[in-house]
């Protein structure tokens, strides 16, 4: 085997070793959270930041998730779950404008559009100090079945919810 080949070969290597390590995980807690718009000490078991987008997670039990979004903007925020792209999520879009305006989407292609399907049990949404913070529970029987939780994130500088967003994000969280 030439030089360059076996370089090739343990480069590759390391790259999935890495990205194997860099899988988290979401572990079960049982219990509740106050859905107030505001993550609480102690109230969640997963926190990820990137990209002005704090992520807080807990899974409540078999069939609940819950979710705090806190965004840096005074615009659009969005969570979807079961895709690490906007195609085949379903996505909570929405915005803050003296009230929570909010809908439920699904990613078609690129595109997203509304849809009757609901997984949104119960919601907060604040906007204070250029912060966005919308904190809530799902159903996540359909996004969690695989052993993993794919979401996408992302966020926008206009109070709608068809702007095309500022910055976006995925990420993988394996269910042990």
């Amino acid at each position: 085997m030439s030089n360059l080949k076996k370089y090739m070969t343990l480069s590759m290597l390391f790259i999935a070793t890495l990205g194997m390590a860099a899988q988290q995980a979401l572990p079960l807690q049982a219990g509740s959270i106050q859905v107030n718009g505001i993550a609480a000490a102690g109230e969640y078991n997963y926190f990820s930041s990137d990209k002005n987008i704090d992520l807080s997670l807990r899974r409540l039990d078999a069939t609940r998730l819950a979710f705090n979004l806190k965004v840096k903007t005074t615009g659009w925020v969005a969570i979807g779950f079961g895709s690490q792209r906007m195609n085949g999520a379903h996505i909570l879009i929405g915005y803050y404008d003296s009230k929570p305006v909010y809908e439920e989407h699904v990613g078609v292609f690129n595109l997203h559009r509304k849809t009757t399907d609901k997984v949104l049990i119960e919601s907060v949404m604040l906007e204070a100090d250029g912060f966005t913070n919308w904190e809530g529970i799902i159903d996540s029987t359909r996004f969690t079945s695989s052993g993993k939780l794919e979401l996408i994130l992302a966020y926008g500088s206009r109070d709608n919810l068809t702007s095309k967003h500022q910055a976006y994000r995925s990420l993988v969280l394996n269910l042990p």
